[in-house]
């Protein structure tokens, strides 16, 4: 919420009484490493991000979901990569470089008022850790952000963003649903 999104955006956080609590870079152990060139379809698709919001009517753990997207991670080491130059001037995802964001937030909000607002006064970007895709190559940044926001009174939201580069909506969903029993610590085999 740093003025990176559409504009208005910083305002809006605001109006949210947003507040960072942490932001942590999380890499999957053991740091096995890589690299994957992209092709020129994946170079275009590097430009664009998946998105998505979830609301919770209860107030999720912060520390529960650390650890299980920790866990999940590891089966998706890709979603830590960085974008690279290669010297052949094609672009790489060198993984887990960067690791992948995850930032704890709390909001003076309660989850009715931001109902009640959603799309008047607050958009779903205000729940997203936003990616800017023109500075991917040229910094050391997450190509996948992860934001825990509780509301006043109980309640969150999850916004994930992640690269297009990196994954398609079925593989997105894929990760969503491992990461999703993960958590709830059922067993889970390998994507």
């Amino acid at each position: 919420m740093h003025g990176c999104g559409p504009a208005g955006t910083a305002m809006m956080a605001k109006d949210l009484r947003l507040r960072t609590i942490k932001k942590i870079r999380l890499k999957p152990e053991p740091d096995a490493g890589g690299r994957i060139v992209l092709n020129a379809l994946d170079h275009f698709e590097s430009w664009f991000l998946l998105e998505v919001v979830y609301f919770y009517e209860q107030t999720l753990d912060s520390t529960r979901l650390q650890q299980s997207l920790k866990q999940t991670l590891a089966a998706f080491p890709l979603l830590c990569g960085g974008l690279r130059m290669t010297s052949a001037g094609s672009l790489a995802v060198d993984y887990p470089h960067a690791g992948a964001l995850l930032s704890i937030c709390e909001s003076g909000r309660t989850l009715p008022e931001v109902r009640g607002g959603l799309h008047e006064a607050f958009t779903v970007y205000d729940f997203i850790e936003r990616i800017n895709p023109l500075l991917l190559p040229l910094k050391n940044r997450p190509l996948a952000t992860f934001k825990i926001t509780r509301f006043k009174g109980g309640g969150s939201a999850l916004g994930i963003s992640v690269s297009h580069a990196l994954t398609d909506g079925l593989s997105f969903y894929s990760f969503i649903n491992h990461w999703s029993v993960v958590h709830e610590g059922r067993p889970v085999s390998p994507p």
